[in-house]
């Protein structure tokens, strides 16, 4: 199957950019060079690569990343964790909570620190590339799907992403899942999609026929799980149970 080139132009989401936000996750574990002329042939012409390290004795942090943009768009990649480097994992397991950007709520330490070893470079990059309302987005895988979770956290809690950047309009994409580095993202992504798909279509299949035969409306949005569903399997023989029994998987952490 033939892709067509990544659009520089899109403000929405959709398969076609996911899929070249997966490539650039997957060409963040490359080596500069080799990140520097791949994007260029995607249509970036403006480029930087980040690798920071923490001067202590007993390095925490050792964080990859890269911005690349265009006249249309900026792209901020993570890279994550890497199985051969130590420094990764120890940035994974050092878990304690610590505040969140701006101070708001909690996140994983080691994440926090990783970010913030990076955070003034891919700041000011951001800053300089764009100069003609070019849309942001932010991807990374494992670790690198985390950072970029924080990052865009921190642009907006510091208010940089509307005032001081003024991007109109960003977009964030995260593999955080821990994948073995030979795995294809872009192939994980489809299956994801797939399955996804396939478990919202079953679970209508389940929904709908309960809603209707009870008379009750399927145009609550959010509602239709929350309160139109409790007041079906109230009114359904043995209803305790098949609702607790759907309602206990849905819990995540």
């Amino acid at each position: 199957m033939t892709i067509s080139p990544i659009d520089h132009h899109t403000t929405e989401h959709g398969m076609h950019q996911a899929y070249w936000l997966c490539k650039a996750a997957e060409l963040a574990y490359e080596d500069e060079s080799a990140i520097r002329t791949r994007t260029g042939e995607w249509g970036f012409d403006r480029f930087r690569f980040f690798h920071t390290s923490h001067e202590e004795s007993f390095p925490l942090d050792d964080t990859q990343a890269y911005v690349a943009a265009s006249d249309n768009m900026i792209i901020v990649v993570f890279r994550g964790t890497e199985p051969t480097n130590i420094r990764d994992w120890l940035s994974d397991v050092n878990a304690p909570a610590a505040p969140g950007p701006a101070q708001h709520g909690m996140v994983h330490l080691g994440f926090s620190q990783a970010l913030d070893s990076v955070y003034p470079d891919v700041r000011d990059a951001i800053e300089e590339y764009r100069t003609d309302e070019q849309t942001l987005w932010i991807t990374g895988h494992s670790l690198g799907g985390a950072l970029a979770v924080l990052l865009f956290l921190l642009l907006v809690a510091l208010g940089q992403a509307f005032f001081s950047l003024s991007i109109g309009m960003g977009a964030i994409m995260a593999y955080g899942a821990y994948l073995p580095q030979e795995t294809s993202i872009a192939n994980a992504s489809v299956t994801v999609v797939i399955a996804d798909t396939s478990i919202a279509l079953l679970s209508a299949l389940v929904i709908f026929p309960i809603v209707f035969a009870n008379d009750l409306s399927a145009a609550q949005g959010p509602g239709l799980v929350f309160v139109t569903l409790p007041l079906a399997f109230g009114n359904m023989a043995g209803g305790l149970i098949f609702g607790t029994l759907f309602f206990c998987p849905s819990g995540r952490e």
